[in-house]
This record gives structure tokens, C-alpha cells and sequence, in this order.
């Protein structure tokens, strides 16, 4: 199917949205000092790539943070009700053809775009405290299973734009970085490889569309995706000592 952006975000937002609101909760609760942004005159080279990759995690888990807080009870309680949904209905047999039997098949932009939101809000899940999935080697084995399938069945550089181009390059990517960082301790070196192939394939340049190279992005979307894609590459190309791109 052919889902629109709009459609897009109205259909994901029982999981994209609970695991957004849900770390941003954490990331409030934790405080400041433990989301520590970069600040003036801080670059690559001063913070360290190893600082920056958890610095990118704490936006997306929150850190740490006091689990007696009333308002953390209650976001990773959201959290984890959502991922328990999707890893119950998550497809892991041998000859599946999608990971959810809704986003079937994985083909389609829409379905590959939406699965790799939902891999994220497991992934999400995975390495927050608290969580009935927090911390499960039956999980992050999963989920790497399932980064390879979409990668070798839908989303790959050898693949070219079909349907809406915001899930090629922006929805897709996003997520997929995303997951990256929280998973990079468990991603082998070659699907990291291979994942930032990927999103160098369809996001060469942040600010320009790929299908339409004269045609900006939204100016909303690439900064964060930037500084994610930046962030999870450092994990797979020695530490940045090559391929680090804009």
C-alpha cells in the first residue's frame, strides 16, 4: 500500500508515540545533567565517540533515572505495555515474509518504514530499565534478526524509491540509526556496515532529497537524524577515522 506521511503518523502513533512520550518523560525526569548536550565549542574529537553514541541513547531511554519517581513509574509502564505487543506479535519463524502480520508485505515503503518504528520502540525498550524486555539476550538477538531481514528483503542500497520518498528517506533511516545506536553493542561490524551503506544510499545529503536533489527536506527532520546516522557511524568505521560524512 501507498501510505501517505500524514497516514503514516496517524498509524504509528500507538507505538511511536507512546515510546516518544515515554523517553522524553525519562529524559525530563533524569535531569539535565544526565542527557548532557553538546555545548559550545565541544566537536567530535573533544567529547570522545564513545560519550557521544551514549549521549544519543540518553535522548532516546533517558538515562538514568530515579525509578521511584511517580511520573517514571508510569512511562516506562507505557512503555512497556506497548513493546510487549509488539514482541508478542513480532513473526520470528524461519520463512517469514514479514515481521508483523499487518505490514505485510515488508516490501511495501510504508510497511518496511513502519516495521523499523516498531523495532525501535522494542529496541527502546530493551535497554531501558524496568522494562519486562529490559536487558534480554532473546530480545537483542531478535531484534538484530529482524534489522537483517528488513535490510536484505526491503531496504538496501539496491533498491530504488517506490510510494512515498519520506519513508526512503527520513521514516526508514531515522529508526533504523536509532536501533543502531541502542543496539551497537550487539550489531555485528558487517550489518552496521551494510546499515550505513543504506542511509548513505537514500541520505547522501541531509538537506536535499535524494529522488529530487533540487528539492529540500523538511528542516525539521535532518538534524536529529544527522546526528544520529554521525553518531552510529563512529561505532562502525574505527572510531570516525573514516567515511564520517555531513
Amino acid at each position: 500500500m501507498n501510505l501517505s506521511r500524514r497516514t503514516l503518523l496517524a498509524a504509528t502513533g500507538a507505538t511511536a508515540a507512546v515510546a516518544a512520550t515515554s523517553a522524553t518523560t525519562l529524559v525530563a525526569t533524569a535531569g539535565a545533567a544526565q542527557a548532557q548536550p553538546v555545548v559550545a565549542g565541544e566537536t567530535a574529537g573533544t567529547v570522545g565517540f564513545d560519550e557521544l553514541l551514549q549521549r544519543a541513547e540518553t535522548l532516546l531511554t533517558g538515562g538514568a533515572f530515579d525509578p521511584s519517581d511517580p511520573d517514571v513509574v508510569a512511562a516506562v509502564a507505557a512503555l512497556d505495555t506497548t513493546a510487549k505487543g509488539l514482541w508478542e506479535t513480532l513473526d520470528r519463524s524461519a520463512g517469514r515474509t514479514a515481521l508483523w502480520p499487518d505490514l505485510s508485505p515488508v516490501t511495501d515503503p510504508g510497511n518496511f518504514g513502519q516495521s523499523y518504528t516498531r523495532l525501535r520502540t522494542l529496541a527502546t525498550a530493551w535497554a531501558t530499565p524496568g522494562t519486562s524486555l529490559a536487558g534480554s539476550a532473546e530480545t537483542a538477538d531478535a531484534l538484530v534478526a529482524a534489522l537483517r531481514f528488513t535490510y536484505d528483503t526491503a531496504y538496501n542500497p539496491a533498491k530504488r524509491e517506490t510510494g512515498n520518498w519520506w519513508f526512503w528517506e527520513i521514516g526508514a533511516p531515522r529508526a533504523l540509526m536509532d536501533c543502531s545506536v541502542l543496539l551497537r553493542g550487539r550489531l555485528p561490524a558487517t550489518d552496521l556496515t551494510d546499515y550505513l551503506a543504506v542511509v548513505d544510499r537514500f541520505c547522501p545529503n541531509a538537506d536535499r532529497r535524494t529522488n529530487s536533489p533540487h528539492a529540500r527536506r523538511d528542516r525539521r527532520q535532518p538534524h536529529r537524524q544527522g546526528r544520529h546516522r554521525r553518531a552510529a557511524r563512529t561505532a562502525g568505521t574505527g572510531r570516525g577515522q573514516a567515511g564520517i560524512g555531513p
